[in-house]
């Protein structure tokens, strides 16, 4: 018997070990979600050295996140740049603002079963290798609903 459990355990071992190692691999890529105006999902991230005329300081770094936004109600909805923002370490990171039609839009207007891809761009500490990128539901009464948060860890 406990030859048994020995090798079970050494089998265990081993697979979290193999599933654990070796990949670069960007988690958050293809997390999806649901909120009460729209679903969301992250299709691609990356870590850049410039974007456009966007270039770091030093001690940070630029994070390319693309997001496919699908507007899910039976009314238009307003959109705005900062709707989704990356929490770090306590702090909030705004994307920045947008100088060209490939990043999300300062402000614009989600149609009933419109969609909307675009990048959102992120600079953060350079230490940063795990974070969240948030959106809060915002009611026009001025409510706040959930917290709808995907964790991105950068390898």
């Amino acid at each position: 018997m406990k030859k048994i459990t020995r090798i079970l355990l050494l089998s265990i071992l081993m697979f979290s070990l193999v599933a654990c190692g070796g990949s670069k691999k960007i988690t958050g890529v293809g997390e999806k979600r649901s909120t009460a105006f729209l679903d969301f999902t992250i299709e691609s991230i990356q870590v850049v050295d410039y974007y456009g005329e966007y270039e770091p300081m030093d001690g940070y770094k630029m994070v390319d996140i693309v997001i496919y936004t699908i507007n899910q109600m039976d009314q238009s909805i307003p959109m705005f740049v900062d709707d989704y923002y990356v929490f770090y370490n306590e702090e909030i990171y705004w994307a920045e603002y947008p100088y060209d039609d490939t990043m999300a839009p300062d402000s614009n207007t989600l149609e009933v079963g419109e969609d909307m891809k675009a990048h959102y761009i992120y600079i953060i500490p350079e230490e940063a290798m795990e974070f969240e990128l948030q959106f809060m539901e915002y009611f026009s009464d001025g409510t706040e609903g959930e917290l709808h948060s995907i964790v991105i860890k950068l390898n």
